[in-house]
């Protein structure tokens, strides 16, 4: 059996914002920021090995310990442990049905056009990291990623709590001198 490979996700700054391990074509785990946990969705372990943004790094296993550790707050399994979520992990019914469309990517309107709000974030914390942004990053950075991104047809149909905090977010970044 051979080795993963892991995938630091690299926001604008340059900083890691997520992890990807690849097993296979299209076949891998993520940090699931929403759920707080590993996940195995294949569509969208296959949007992000496409990367056409570039936004991929390779690492070893111990960098991405510590990616996991000190970025996102979490533990990386073991590689048996990741293997067996890849294995059986089942996506859900609605994952299934909406595969991500070919050449598409978690870093393009057309991905997420196609499938609806099939991301796994529904609190703005969890954003920054999709929009190459960390929390710290600078508020004008912010505003001008959040502008664009809520103008895309996704937006609509956005989780409403994630939708009133950005809104909140907006306006009062907008007020401030």
């Amino acid at each position: 059996m051979s080795t993963l490979r892991y995938h630091a996700v690299i926001g604008r700054d340059g900083e890691p914002v997520g992890l990807v391990t690849e097993a296979g074509p299209a076949r891998g785990a993520f940090w699931d920021h929403a759920e707080h946990r590993w996940s195995a969705r294949p569509n969208v372990v296959a949007a992000l090995l496409r990367d056409p943004a570039g936004r991929l790094r390779a690492v070893d296993r111990v960098a991405a310990e510590r990616i996991a550790r000190d970025r996102l707050h979490a533990v990386l399994p073991s590689e048996a442990d990741l293997r067996r979520l890849i294995t059986h992990d089942r996506p859900s019914a609605r994952a299934e049905a909406q595969p991500a469309p070919r050449g598409a990517s978690l870093s393009n309107e057309d991905w997420l056009r196609a499938t609806g709000w099939d991301l796994p974030y529904t609190e703005l914390y969890q954003l920054w990291s999709h929009l190459g942004l960390r929390p710290d990053s600078p508020v004008a950075a912010k505003l001008a990623a959040l502008r664009e991104f809520t103008a895309l047809p996704v937006w609509r149909a956005a989780p409403p709590r994630l939708r009133a905090e950005v809104e909140a977010f907006l306006r009062s970044a907008e007020a401030a001198p």
